[in-house]
């Protein structure tokens, strides 16, 4: 247990760092442009990058584990019409995803939760990013192991 954890902490903390360190003290996020996957290599396939839309939101690009716990593919609407056979959502409905999601865009600020249950191990940061007004996209971050 503790390995993964010790992983989970740190992919989690390289991709919050980059964030934080873009964003700088004086801003609330950083812009979606100032994301370099390449600086986030090493964490990437846990990564997701998601746009804020009037119609809701819209995976960009995920990373191969990110992808594989929620499903998610490039272009891919995330609402609750979609059924997907991915792990989280086996656990949890869609719409705990978007409360999450939204919860972000109306906050513009970051969440970090963990858990742990019966059936997964998880850890998921979800990181805005935008211009000085609005959340245009999330960055998030997803380590999980399944039991």
């Amino acid at each position: 247990m503790q390995t993964y954890l010790g992983k989970e902490r740190r992919i989690a903390n390289i991709v919050a760092q980059h964030w934080n360190d873009i964003k700088g003290p004086d801003r609330e996020w950083p812009t979606r442009n100032e994301i370099d996957t390449s600086e986030i290599m090493e964490s990437w396939q846990h990564c997701f990058i998601v746009v804020v839309s009037d119609q809701g939101y819209i995976c960009e690009n995920a990373g191969e584990r990110a992808a594989e716990f929620y499903g998610l593919e490039k272009d891919m609407f995330i609402d609750n019409h979609h059924i997907l056979d991915a792990p989280f959502l086996r656990l949890y409905k869609i719409d705990a995803v978007i409360e999450k999601f939204d919860a972000v865009v109306d906050n513009g600020s970051p969440i970090v939760e963990q858990e742990e249950s019966e059936s997964v191990k998880m850890r998921q940061v979800l990181l805005p990013l935008g211009n000085k007004d609005m959340v245009s996209h999330i960055l998030g971050v997803i380590t999980f192991k399944l039991l």
